[in-house]
C-alpha cells in the first residue's frame, strides 16, 4: 500500500519524530511504499533519508496548502497524520486518498475542535486508551495504536556510568524532568517549586531539566523562577542549551537520563501519551505524573498526584492543575520506600514496558493487521468502519448547544429524542471490560 506520512522530521528529537524514524521503517520492511512529509524540520526542497523520500514543509507552518499536493506527488493511498488535528483545514475533505490521523486526546471531554477535525477521516486511530474512550464517547469507533519505544536502548544500565556520562553527581538524589518547555502544558513551575519544598527536607538532592530554559516557545523563564524559589547554583543541572537546541542529545543520553535518576518527575496538566514515562519506566526508573488524561494508564512504578483542581482550557475543554503538596509528597513515598519494594515494583514495569511497547511488537501486533484491515477496506472487500453523517450535523454534534426554554404549550420531547434528524448525542460506542485493548 502506498503511505504518506506526516510528522516531524524522523531526525527530530522529538516524540512525533521519534515515532514516525522507527514506525516507517517498520512499514517499509513490511512490504508498503512510504512517502514522509516533515511539517517540522524540512523547508526548501526534497530529500531521501534511509531510503524514504521526504517531501518539504509548503509556506503554511501545518502543511495545509500543500498535503493535497503531497498527496496527488506521491500517489499515496493513504495519508497517516501524527500530529494535533485542531491545526488541520478539513483533511477530511482531500482528494483521492484516505486520511488516517494517529491523534491525541488530551483533555477532558474530547475538545470540540478536535472533534470537528475528525469528521471524514477512513479511520480515527488514538495512541492511548483516555483518548479511546473520549472518541468512544462521541460515538466514534476508533482504533487504538499506542507509542513504541525501542527496548534495545532504553533499558536498565550503571548508574555510576550514566551520572558520569550526564555529568550529575554521583552521590546526590537526582531528580528529571523531560519535558518540553512550550505553554503551560507540562507545568514546569508547579513541578519545579514542589520539587524545591522536597529539596528543603533533602539537601542533598539535585534537580536535571532536560528543557529549553528560556520562554521563547511560550513556556516558563526558568531562571527568575529559580531564583524566587531560592535553589542554589549546584542544586539544578540543566541540559546544555545548544546542544538540545540543535538535537544533539541523542537517544543514548536520553537513556542514561533516566537509568541514572532516582525519579522522572512528570506531572503535567494533560497528556496525549507521554513518552518520556514509558522511556523512564524502561530503564527502571520511577515516575511522578498526574491522575489525569493518559497518564495514569503509564504509571506502573512511582505515583500519580490527584489534581488540585481543573481549568478550561483554550480548547474548550478540561485539563488539571497538579497539586504541589501532591507532588512533594510522592517525592517523599519514593524517597522512604525500602529498597525491596521497589525492586519488587521495578521489574515488573520494565518488562511491560519492553514486551508491550517495543517496536516490533507494535507493528506486528498493532499496525500490520489495521494496515491489512484497512486494505481489504479500500479494496472494498469489507464495508467502511466508520460513517459520518452530514458535515454540519457532525458539528452540532460536536460542540455544545445552548439550552433554549420552550415556549408556552409547546411539546416536550422524550428523554430519547434527537431534536429533529441531528445525530443523536448519548449514542456512544459501548463500553465494557472486553471493548478496550490491553
Amino acid at each position: 500500500m502506498r503511505i504518506l506520512f506526516m510528522a516531524n522530521a524522523p531526525w527530530a528529537k522529538t516524540g512525533y519524530g521519534v515515532q514516525g524514524k522507527h514506525l516507517t521503517a517498520g512499514w517499509q520492511a513490511q512490504g508498503h511504499a512510504v512517502t514522509y512529509f516533515p511539517f517540522y524540520g524540512l523547508q526548501g526542497g526534497a530529500l531521501n533519508f534511509n531510503g524514504v523520500a521526504l517531501l518539504p514543509l509548503g509556506l503554511d507552518p501545518w502543511g495545509n496548502d500543500i498535503i493535497q499536493a503531497h498527496c496527488k506527488a506521491s500517489q499515496a493511498e493513504v495519508l497517516i497524520t501524527l500530529m494535533d488535528i485542531w491545526v488541520q483545514e478539513a483533511y477530511g475533505t482531500l482528494q483521492d486518498v484516505s486520511w488516517c490521523p494517529w491523534m491525541p486526546i488530551d483533555a477532558d471531554p474530547c475538545p470540540p475542535p478536535v472533534a470537528e477535525k475528525m469528521w471524514g477521516a477512513r479511520r480515527v486511530i488514538t495512541y492511548a486508551k483516555f483518548g479511546l474512550r473520549k472518541a468512544r464517547e462521541l460515538g466514534v469507533d476508533a482504533d487504538y495504536i499506542p507509542h513504541g519505544i525501542d527496548p534495545t536502548m532504553f533499558h536498565p544500565g550503571d548508574k555510576v556510568a550514566a551520572r558520569k556520562r550526564v555529568g550529575l553527581p554521583q552521590e546526590a538524589h537526582v531528580t528529571a524532568i523531560v519535558a518540553a518547555n512550550k505553554g503551560q502544558r507540562k507545568a514546569l513551575a508547579e513541578n519545579i517549586a514542589a520539587w524545591a519544598e522536597f529539596r528543603k527536607e533533602h539537601p542533598e538532592a539535585v534537580l536535571y531539566l532536560h528543557t529549553l530554559a528560556g520562554p521563547q516557545h511560550g513556556g516558563t523563564d526558568l531562571g527568575p523562577l529559580l531564583k524566587h524559589l531560592q535553589l542554589p547554583d549546584n542544586s539544578v543541572y540543566l541540559a546544555d542549551q545548544y546542544r538540545y537546541v540543535v538535537g544533539a542529545l541523542e537517544a543514548e543520553y536520553m537513556a542514561a537520563v533516566y537509568q541514572g535518576a532516582d525519579v522522572l518527575l512528570a506531572a503535567s496538566t494533560s497528556e496525549g501519551f507521554g513518552v518520556p514515562i514509558l522511556e523512564a519506566q524502561a530503564c527502571g526508573c520511577p515516575v511522578i505524573t498526574t491522575n489525569f488524561t493518559s497518564m495514569p494508564e503509564l504509571t506502573w512504578y512511582g505515583a500519580t498526584v490527584d489534581p488540585v483542581q481543573l481549568f478550561w482550557m483554550p480548547l474548550a475543554s478540561w485539563q488539571a492543575v497538579p497539586s504541589m503538596p501532591g507532588i512533594t509528597q510522592a517525592l517523599r513515598a519514593l524517597y522512604d520506600m525500602p529498597a525491596a519494594e521497589h525492586e519488587k515494583r521495578r521489574w515488573p514495569a520494565i518488562l511491560k514496558a519492553q514486551r508491550e511497547y517495543a517496536w516490533d511488537v507494535l507493528l506486528e501486533q498493532h499496525w500490520q493487521p489495521f494496515l491489512a484491515d484497512l486494505e481489504a477496506e479500500l479494496r472494498g472487500d469489507q464495508p467502511p468502519k466508520l460513517t459520518w453523517p452530514a458535515r454540519d450535523d457532525w458539528k452540532k454534534h460536536v460542540w455544545p448547544q445552548a439550552p433554549t426554554e420552550p415556549k408556552d404549550n409547546e411539546p416536550q420531547p422524550d428523554s430519547g429524542g434527537t431534536g429533529g434528524d441531528a445525530i443523536r448525542p448519548g449514542e456512544p460506542v459501548p463500553l465494557d471490560s472486553d471493548s478496550l485493548p490491553g
